[in-house]
């Protein structure tokens, strides 16, 4: 499926409420132009038994005090499943996801900073990282762009 195609199967299964459908056509275009400097449309990521998201605490090794949170997504099923340790292989599995369905879940994730795409097999030296704060960024541009594009309609007239 490519990413149009991703951000429609959003749309479409997104809760009825009136709201969430038009927030995810609204930053719809930026989670497409973020999905398309990734190289692949579904990466894998490592979750618990529960399907809770596996993280990794990061540190920096000049400044030990910084850490980051992050969560890796593998370009294959054989380098999601390399990386789990042995003794953990009964409890974390690796589950595949369209690349604009992982932008769309990060969003609701506020403890992790970042999260890392290893975009080539067996190649775990580098990583392309979208971080929180310039996803953020990208989301709100385009719910401002949206908002003026699509103003609030004005109250009916026998509102009191």
């Amino acid at each position: 499926m490519n990413v149009e195609e991703q951000l429609q199967s959003l749309i479409d299964h997104a809760p009825p409420d009136g709201q969430t459908p038009d927030l995810i056509q609204a930053i719809g275009p930026g989670l497409i132009q973020l999905a398309q400097q990734l190289r692949h449309p579904q990466y894998f990521i490592l979750q618990s038994r529960e399907q809770q998201w596996l993280t990794t605490i990061l540190s920096n090794r000049g400044r030990p005090d910084q850490e980051k949170t992050v969560i890796y997504a593998y370009p294959t099923l054989q380098d999601a499943q390399r990386s789990i340790a042995q003794g953990d292989r009964r409890h974390i599995t690796p589950a595949p996801l369209a690349v604009i369905h992982l932008l769309f879940q990060f969003i609701a994730l506020p403890s992790v900073d970042s999260l890392l795409f290893f975009e080539h097999p067996d190649d775990r030296g580098h990583a392309l990282e979208v971080k929180r704060s310039e996803l953020q960024d990208l989301v709100k541009s385009h719910l401002q762009r949206y908002k003026q594009q699509h103003p609030t309609p004005p109250f009916p007239p026998n509102v009191a």
